[in-house]
């Protein structure tokens, strides 16, 4: 179902994941739109691609968003060059296109901040993806797949519980929109991904701070960005029959310990001088994520990371 020259929708377009896969559908030589909610960081995008990804700046709580999505002529904000000041000029675009699938990947992920500001969650989380679906059922596209997170099957905060909310949207609109295939891919936290563990640590240690550890006993799904956007790429392209094309795909992941990935990060890393303090689990965090008894060895997480 991913073709040359069809165009796909990447929301949440700035974002780590996100630029991995637009990445890898101009590879594929695919057409790209993402949506990014500010419009600077929309100017950047559009500069890093060279043109190549058409970035269309909204927020996916807003009508007009969609409307700018379903084509036509309307108002775009525009960043001034680097060396003037004050606000976004404006101009006019007139757009046709048609959406053959859309990678929804637009969310808020901080356990924290979805603790803090439950409301914003919900909205980024929930209400955008109703939004989505809905806009995917109108427009009769092909496919819509979402990123979800192994919190959704046991729920212990806001975060998790969102991206469980998140899922049950998709099983119900599967129901409702035949025309559509609706998938949501499970994986844990990405390696290196801004603000991650592992980034921290490295920070951390170039400056000498102590590395702070949560939980020790805690463990989690480790994966690299790359291996999840083949991923998805794979069950689109029905590279992996075994998954179909609809339904909930959890990624085929060992489970890594904190404490193991700590030793592993040290050794590779650091030296006997390396220290860190344990902090405790953030209010919504889980303890355990995958299985216990099969985890990663302190040599394959050395390989890992």
């Amino acid at each position: 179902m991913i073709e040359k020259d069809k165009r796909y929708l990447v929301t949440g377009g700035y974002g780590f994941l996100a630029k991995k896969l637009i990445e890898k559908l101009l590879e594929e030589e695919c057409q790209v739109t993402a949506v990014c909610r500010n419009v600077y960081k929309a100017e950047e995008m559009f500069t890093l691609y060279e043109g190549r990804v058409e970035v269309v700046v909204g927020d996916l709580l807003a009508k007009e968003t969609f409307d700018k999505l379903k084509g036509g002529t309307f108002e775009v904000p525009v960043a001034p060059p680097s060396h003037l000041e004050g606000d976004p000029f404006k101009s006019t675009e007139t757009v046709s296109r048609k959406i053959s699938g859309i990678f929804h990947l637009a969310a808020m992920t901080k356990v924290d901040h979805c603790e803090m500001m439950p409301l914003e969650c919900i909205k980024s989380n929930v209400i955008s993806t109703i939004n989505i679906l809905d806009y995917a059922y109108k427009e009769e596209v092909d496919f819509c797949i979402g990123t979800s997170t192994f919190a959704a099957d046991k729920a212990t905060g806001c975060y998790g519980g969102s991206k469980l909310l998140m899922e049950k949207l998709f099983g119900e609109f599967s129901q409702r929109n035949e025309k559509t295939k609706h998938s949501i891919v499970r994986f844990g936290p990405l390696l290196y991904s801004p603000g991650s563990v592992l980034c921290k640590w490295k920070d951390a240690l170039e400056s000498g701070e102590e590395i702070l550890l949560t939980a020790p006993e805690a463990t989690r799904k480790f994966i690299s960005p790359d291996v999840v956007v083949d991923f998805m790429i794979n069950i689109i392209k029905r590279e992996f029959p075994q998954y179909g094309t609809s339904g909930i795909k959890e990624m085929d992941v060992k489970s890594t310990r904190l404490q193991d990935l700590l030793e592993a990060f040290v050794q590779k890393y650091g030296d006997e001088n390396t220290k860190h303090k344990v902090t405790g689990l953030k209010e919504g965090e889980q303890l355990e994520s995958g299985d216990p008894s099969d985890l990663n060895t302190v040599d394959e997480i050395k390989e890992m990371i």
